[in-house]
Order: C-alpha cells, then sequence, then structure tokens
C-alpha cells in the first residue's frame, strides 16, 4: 500500500506523473473526517508504484489543511492546490448529535480555542504552492484556487483548474500564465437545477485531440448523500476552457 495508519484519517488522495516519471501521492491526514487539525503530506514513487517513501509533510498549517491537488508543468514544475477549514466550537456543536461522541467534540473545542488556532484563521480559504523540481522542494504559501484533483497545463503554457468551494453551487473555471500570478476566472459550468442541485469536487484532463473533458459531483439542496439525483455529471470544452457544453447527467451514481 501506498500508506497504512489505523489511528489515522487518511483521505482525498491525488496521484500524479512527475515530469522526470515519478509517481507522486498528496493526501490528507486528520484524526477524523471533520477533525479540527488536518495535514497535507506526499509520498514518491520512482519505480512505477513499486514502492514508496515515506510520508513527508507538504503543507501543515496552524488550522485544519484537508484538500488538495496537483498539477504538473513542463521541466519539473509542478503546482499544489490547497483548502484549509477554520473550525469553531460552534461548528462542531452544531452537528448532528451522533455525528461524534460529546467528549470528542468538548475535545476538538479545546483544540480550536487555543490561541495559536485562532491567530490562524486568516489563513483559511484557498492557497498554493509551487515546486520546480518535480515536487520535492515547495515555495512558501502563495495566493491560488482550490482544485480537488488539481488541473492542467495547456500547450501554450498557460495553467487551467476547475474550482468550486467558492463558486455557490457551480463550477468556475480559471486560468493563469504563471503560477505566481492570480487566477482569472474565464467560465463558470452551472447546474441545471440550481435551486435543488449543486455541483461541486470537478476533475478536468485534456485528451489528444485538445478537447477537455470534465466530471463533477452533484448533490442536492439540501445536501443529502443516499438521494438518487446524486449522480456525476459530464461536460467539455473544445476551445481551452473558454466554452463549456451544457452539462450532461451521466449513469455514474457519485
Amino acid at each position: 500500500s501506498v500508506y497504512s495508519s489505523h489511528d489515522e484519517y487518511c483521505a482525498w488522495p491525488i496521484i500524479v506523473r512527475a515530469s522526470n516519471g515519478d509517481l507522486v501521492v498528496a493526501f490528507s491526514l486528520n484524526e477524523e473526517h471533520l477533525g479540527p487539525d488536518g495535514k497535507i503530506v506526499m509520498v514518491r514513487s520512482s519505480d512505477n508504484g513499486k514502492t514508496w517513501t515515506k510520508p513527508q509533510i507538504l503543507y501543515d498549517s496552524p488550522i485544519d489543511d484537508r484538500d488538495i491537488g496537483l498539477t504538473v508543468g513542463k521541466n519539473g514544475l509542478m503546482l499544489a492546490h490547497l483548502w484549509s477549514t477554520f473550525w469553531t466550537c460552534e461548528k462542531y456543536r452544531a452537528l448532528p448529535p451522533k455525528a461524534y461522541p460529546p467528549e470528542t467534540i468538548d475535545r476538538w473545542c479545546k483544540v480550536v480555542n487555543r490561541p495559536d488556532y485562532k491567530a490562524a484563521k486568516s489563513m483559511a480559504g484557498e492557497a498554493g504552492l509551487v515546486s520546480r523540481d518535480n515536487g520535492k522542494t515547495w515555495s512558501p504559501r502563495l495566493p491560488g484556487k482550490d482544485s480537488v484533483k488539481g488541473g492542467i497545463q495547456l500547450p501554450d503554457g498557460t495553467f487551467l483548474v476547475a474550482s468550486y468551494r467558492l463558486e455557490k453551487n457551480f463550477v468556475g473555471i480559471y486560468k493563469t500564465d504563471s503560477p505566481e500570478k492570480p487566477w482569472i476566472k474565464i467560465a463558470d459550468v452551472k447546474s441545471p437545477c440550481p435551486d435543488s442541485l449543486r455541483f461541486g469536487e470537478p476533475h478536468i484532463l485534456r485528451l489528444p485531440s485538445g478537447r477537455i473533458i470534465m466530471m463533477m459531483r452533484a448533490t442536492p439542496i439540501p445536501y443529502s448523500d443516499n438521494s438518487e439525483r446524486s449522480h456525476l455529471y459530464f461536460s467539455y470544452s473544445d476551445d481551452d476552457g473558454q466554452t463549456w457544453a451544457s452539462p450532461v447527467k451521466t449513469e455514474l451514481w457519485g
């Protein structure tokens, strides 16, 4: 296995092949799904997945670092797309009664009430990191767009990601010509029923033909994991993400 632990919640992995041929996997480690103190770690294989390095910390702020996407560029370039959540005791107390034992909620409230945790509130949300040596070393924290699976580098060298956490139930398409520069929105991919069905967790890739395809998770409003409406939706673009086909429901229950 890439990594196994009975004492940690290992979640949201992303695997990419770096430009030097290495396989790189990044994922989040936390106590539980909604724990207050997740961190992002990375493992690497230089033999096509037969053996893996021990986890190295990629990003660990004082708050809950939970989502990680990776975009592979040319000549050793790699981008990390991060999302961090700032928990409060009020949020934990508002969870359904059977979500976690009361003693767990009490302990987590002590964590999120620590001065260092509260002082890191500005680190919540999306951020980015840049590597120019195939993910072996990384830049300091930069502004960035959240992208749960990462994006793509287009033939002209620009980068494209699909983002959803700040998009109000749909998917935004963002582009930049440099990872150190701001990401600019170029398109929206909206739900056919925006009042009752939200899109999220998009994943894009570019085919040899140049077509960019995207799969999106759909969930009803209000949220329900078990709804029959929770299918994956599909869209595509033939102009490098500027315009997108109307999303179509697939037979894949998401």
